[in-house]
């Protein structure tokens, strides 16, 4: 399936939606978590086990202003990935994720991890049981994690599995250094800056992304 197909099946008020304010407001809190996990991360000399997407990213996550986290944390996407995307997805499952390359390893520290987890998932849960389409746009969930999600039993249920996956926390796009590097530089460069708006940038990246993603295409499909 091609992108412009992708967008064309997607409800007319994806957008609206996507940037309305019992969703933006809420992603923002999870992205700025995720941001200062990572930059904290970063910032830790003695963590020898960090991420090696964190380790490359170092000095451009220290330079981060104020401002441009900001930026950042209001992108209309998740910065983080708890393998939504995997067909299946199970939340049952509390095994390790095996990496797949080199560019992929390390972890964040445990009690920040859960946090982040918890909020994610919670995040997740919400989305996934009032709009399939804006959890898939947002977190890139695929059908079976949009099924799985769904079917936590609140609070408790999230908060157990958080504590057990936390080594599930992921940057999004950790093999794709460069998009990070990108979205990094047009941050810092502010919105008159020379690149595209960052919201937009990060949108065709995530976009492009569900193109090969089955399950979340039939997601999208079925709300349409």
């Amino acid at each position: 399936m091609k992108r412009s197909q992708l967008i064309e099946d997607l409800p007319r008020d994806i957008e609206q939606t996507v940037f309305a304010a019992e969703v933006s407001r809420p992603l923002r809190e999870l992205n700025m978590l995720f941001l200062e996990m990572m930059i904290e991360s970063a910032s830790d000399v003695s963590a020898n086990a960090r991420p090696t997407l964190v380790t490359a990213l170092t000095h451009e996550l220290q330079r981060l202003t104020a401002a441009a986290r900001e930026r950042l944390a209001s992108c209309p996407v998740a910065l983080l990935d708890l393998g939504f995307g995997e067909q299946p997805w199970s939340a049952a499952s509390v095994s390790k994720r095996p990496y797949r390359t080199a560019a992929v390893s390390g972890e964040f520290g445990k009690i920040a991890a859960i946090r982040v987890a918890s909020a994610t998932l919670t995040l997740g849960w919400t989305l996934a049981r009032w709009r399939t389409e804006v959890a898939c746009i947002v977190f890139g969930m695929s059908e079976s994690a949009i099924h799985q999600v769904s079917a936590l039993g609140g609070p408790q249920s999230i908060h157990q599995w958080a504590e057990a996956n936390s080594h599930r926390v992921r940057p999004r796009w950790e093999e794709q250094p460069r998009i990070w590097w990108k979205l990094l530089r047009i941050a810092l460069e502010g919105p008159h800056g020379r690149l595209p708006p960052l919201s937009m940038y990060v949108l065709r990246r995530q976009l492009a992304d569900l193109v090969s993603m089955e399950g979340a295409r039939s997601a999208i499909a079925k709300h349409d």
